[in-house]
């Protein structure tokens, strides 16, 4: 086999490595944006359960403040009470679902932070590995030979 065989199969050899980094990294960020997309739903989600818990806790509110009114309680002193801790429980129920939305938000964010540098060390692997068949290449083909 003549060098020039020899170096043409190293380069090749090289280039296909550097390629197949190249489609890994890319397969790492779509991935990545994906992670990202659900952190976004999964908050968008967090925020409509929390307006919905919102509005039936208002309902609910009402639906007492009805019922005391029916059974001709004021609605002054201890019936305010109930009528805070009702608000009070119900908008702590919606922070809770919006914290748990921000967190995942976090979460899918971090873990795809850490899929782009799973697919940047996939490139420069593919590139060693290609440095490295190529050199491997040209050292068996004598190129290296004096």
């Amino acid at each position: 086999m003549g060098i020039e065989t020899v170096i043409i199969l190293a380069t090749v050899g090289l280039i296909t490595n550097i390629i197949a980094g190249a489609q890994k990294k890319e397969a790492f960020d779509k991935e990545a944006e994906l992670l990202e997309e659900q952190g976004v739903l999964a908050q968008f989600e967090a925020e409509e359960e929390a307006r919905r818990i919102e509005d039936e806790t208002v309902r609910f509110e009402k639906k007492q403040k009805l019922a005391f009114l029916k059974a001709g309680v004021t609605l002054s002193g201890s019936p305010l009470f109930v009528f805070e801790e009702t608000r009070t429980e119900g908008f702590k129920q919606s922070e809770a679902v919006r914290r748990r939305g921000r967190a995942q938000v976090t979460l899918s964010q971090r873990k795809a932070d850490i899929t782009r540098s799973s697919g940047r060390a996939a490139f420069v692997g593919g590139i060693g590995q290609g440095i490295g068949s190529a050199a491997s290449t040209l050292s068996a083909g004598g190129v290296f030979d004096e």
